[in-house]
């Protein structure tokens, strides 16, 4: 379980996160949404150690950030928006490149199955300049899958890809978090509607509402069957 408990950061211009509460169980899926600015990607660079809170606690499966932070980063896989990856080499070199990079002992048949599993095996000798927009986001996914986290993070992983990847993305998610936790940010709302089994709302760094999907309706209240996700969590962030 992922518990996060009154977080804060505040940076200098004001904009930050400030006293965020949730937990995660295995099993479920976590939306993040927000307008631009919201304080979406501050609080998972804070989930996944990237950046450190002022104040408040936050632990994975009972372990303290503050006292096992190695350990944490190992059970941790985060998928930053902007692509991290070497165009210049091929998948399977991009891949081994991690590989080598990762804290834990990995089998090198480790590089072929998650290849497999993001749908890039046709692909592995191929350069990474030469991957579509979408090629080049599922290479960006198997590379934070590369260690099995329990955590997986991902801010945006589908943003500027073609509709078929998007769904092949999507539908492996969906299978993958069913014994895994998954956090992850997507101004679609339709991808979040699909994925998600709970949904955090972040308006100017605090947290709106935060429940299952189905309390989604709930709380909207008069209307709510007539309208779209998006119609909701616009209905939502104005209440």
């Amino acid at each position: 379980m992922l518990s996060v408990e009154n977080v804060t950061l505040q940076y200098r211009h004001g904009k930050g996160v400030k006293e965020v509460s949730f937990t995660i169980n295995r099993g479920e899926c976590l939306g993040l949404v927000g307008a631009n600015g919201a304080g979406k990607s501050t609080l998972l660079q804070i989930i996944a150690t990237v950046l450190k809170a002022s104040s408040g606690e936050l632990s994975l499966d009972g372990e303290s950030y503050l006292t096992k932070l190695d350990l944490i980063r190992k059970k941790i896989g985060y998928v930053p928006q902007d692509l991290a990856l070497f165009s210049s080499l091929t998948v399977y070199e991009e891949l081994a490149f991690w590989h080598q990079l990762s804290t834990i002992s990995l089998p090198k048949a480790r590089i072929d199955y998650v290849a497999s599993i993001v749908g890039l095996s046709d692909m592995l000798n191929m350069k990474v300049e030469h991957l579509s927009g979408g090629m080049k986001r599922k290479l960006n996914l198997a590379v934070a899958l590369l260690h099995e986290p329990e955590l997986l993070i991902l801010d945006e992983p589908t943003v500027a890809i073609d509709i078929q990847s998007k769904l092949e993305i999507i539908s492996f998610l969906k299978e993958w978090s069913k014994d895994k936790m998954v956090i992850i940010t997507s101004h679609d709302m339709e991808e979040i509607e699909m994925l998600c089994s709970h949904l955090l709302l972040l308006s100017k760094g605090e947290v709106q509402f935060y429940g299952m999907m189905e309390e989604v309706s709930e709380q909207v209240g008069e209307g709510e069957k007539r309208m779209t996700m998006s119609e909701k969590v616009m209905r939502l962030h104005s209440m």
